[in-house]
């Protein structure tokens, strides 16, 4: 697996691909921007699965009653699931990066004296000018 300039590997872990394919062996790799399985094939690798985070429509930890946990991935065409040994920290950490960056929270509360809504942050009403 070659990085791209600027990504940064943060996972990597034997796993072993459940789908419609059918079961494979090999390496999951979680880097900065992409979700990577190669797949083990005689005495070469191949690159099974190399999705952009932002391609991932779904991702979950599938619970089943008998046997190990699995981490689900649903893409637009493709759908499958590993079977790794922290499939919750993978999800974690795909979640995380998921996350926008510049996301930002705002808190609005209302003026006592004018009922104009303002930032919490905010050290006067922006409307009346009463302090909040």
């Amino acid at each position: 697996m070659l990085l791209r300039a600027g990504e940064t590997l943060i996972l990597q872990a034997e796993a072993r691909y459940w789908g419609a394919d059918g079961p494979a062996f090999g390496t999951l790799h979680l880097t900065s921007q992409r979700l990577i399985f190669e797949r083990d094939v005689g005495r070469s690798t191949q690159t099974f699965l190399d999705c952009g985070l932002d391609e991932i429509i779904n991702i979950g930890v599938n619970r089943p009653p008998v046997g190990k946990l699995s981490l689900f991935v649903v893409l637009s065409k493709w759908k499958g699931q590993f079977k790794l040994a922290d499939p919750q920290k993978w999800l974690e950490e795909v979640t995380r990066l998921k996350q926008p960056k510049n996301e930002k929270r705002v808190v609005l509360v209302r003026c006592e004296r004018c009922g104009a809504l303002n930032d919490e942050l905010d050290p006067e009403c922006f409307d009346c000018h009463a302090p909040l």
